[in-house]
């Protein structure tokens, strides 16, 4: 499962996503769809990766939540934004920075792995989060989307922070 940052696939997501963007009329709400699509993404492989290659029980058990929430979250934006959930769910379609901090993880040893998975996970949920409490765009069901999903990104963020002791 080895990703290699430098092929092609990035070029593949983005043309994909430029073209069914059209679906969101407004810049603000195709910034918002690429930013969560991408966040999701990355935080769902992750935390697939961490179900397995994690020493810890706690944080395996906390991964199998994170990586079904964001599988489910995923579904649901790309079912509001009226894309093919087939092309989207793949690790191919992870922006090349995000595909080096998975492609980290798993070369990672194992006793290194949950300091590092917890790290990233703790940075990129205080990220989104942030991004979502700025979203101000004009698609209701966008909107509605990221007040109804705000909740679970906070309680994870907390059960991520807990692990780490934060």
């Amino acid at each position: 499962m080895r990703v290699d940052p430098s092929t092609p696939s990035r070029l593949t997501w983005q043309a994909r996503l430029a073209s069914e963007l059209s679906v969101c009329e407004r810049s603000k709400d195709r910034d918002f769809v690429t930013h969560v699509l991408q966040s999701h993404l990355y935080m769902k492989v992750a935390a697939t990766i961490a179900t397995t290659r994690s020493p810890t029980v706690g944080v395996r058990k906390l991964s199998r939540e994170l990586a079904d929430y964001h599988r489910r979250t995923l579904i649901e934006l790309i079912a509001i934004a009226g894309f093919d959930p087939a092309a989207w769910l793949g690790v191919e379609n992870l922006e090349t920075q995000s595909q080096k901090c998975i492609a980290d993880l798993i070369d990672l040893p194992s006793r290194h792995f949950d300091a590092a998975y917890l790290g990233q996970q703790c940075d990129a949920y205080a990220q989104i989060i942030r991004y979502w409490h700025a979203y101000g765009g004009h698609d209701l069901k966008l909107s509605s989307f990221a007040a109804a999903t705000l909740a679970g990104l906070t309680y994870y963020h907390a059960q991520l922070n807990h692990m780490v002791g934060v």
